[in-house]
C-alpha cells in the first residue's frame, strides 16, 4: 500500500482500531474501581433504554462485561504486532486484578476500620 508522496506504508504503522475500542473499555472499567463511583447509573440508565423484564439481566450483563473485557483486551494485544501491545496486555491484566481482588481488600479494609 503507498500513500500519496509514494511510500510504502507498512503493516506495523497502521493503528489497530480493535485496539483503540478495547484501550477505551479498559480504562471505563479501571474508573468504574474508584470508591464512591456510583454505581446505580449504569441500572438508571439501563432502566430508561431497556424494558423492566429484562433491566436486570441487562445490568448483570453489563458488569460482567466490564469485568471480562480487561482480560479479552490482554489476550488480543497478547496476539498483535503494534506500539500499544505491552500497554494494553498490562493494563489488562492490572484492571483485572483489580475486578478480582477488590471485594476481600474492601473487606479486609472495613475490618480495619
Amino acid at each position: 500500500m503507498e500513500n500519496v508522496s509514494g511510500a510504502a506504508i507498512t503493516k506495523q504503522n497502521r493503528r489497530d482500531p480493535i485496539a483503540a475500542v478495547l484501550l477505551v473499555f479498559v480504562t471505563l472499567s479501571y474508573a468504574l474501581q474508584f470508591p464512591g463511583v456510583p454505581q446505580d447509573i449504569a441500572n438508571v440508565w439501563i432502566a430508561k433504554i431497556v424494558p423492566a423484564s429484562a433491566a436486570g439481566w441487562s445490568a448483570l450483563a453489563l458488569h460482567w462485561f466490564f469485568i471480562l473485557i480487561p482480560g479479552v483486551a490482554a489476550i488480543y494485544a497478547l496476539f498483535m504486532r503494534s506500539p500499544v501491545r505491552i500497554p494494553l496486555v498490562a493494563a489488562g491484566l492490572m484492571v483485572l486484578l483489580i475486578w478480582l481482588l477488590a471485594p476481600p481488600l474492601y473487606a479486609a479494609l472495613l475490618a480495619l476500620s
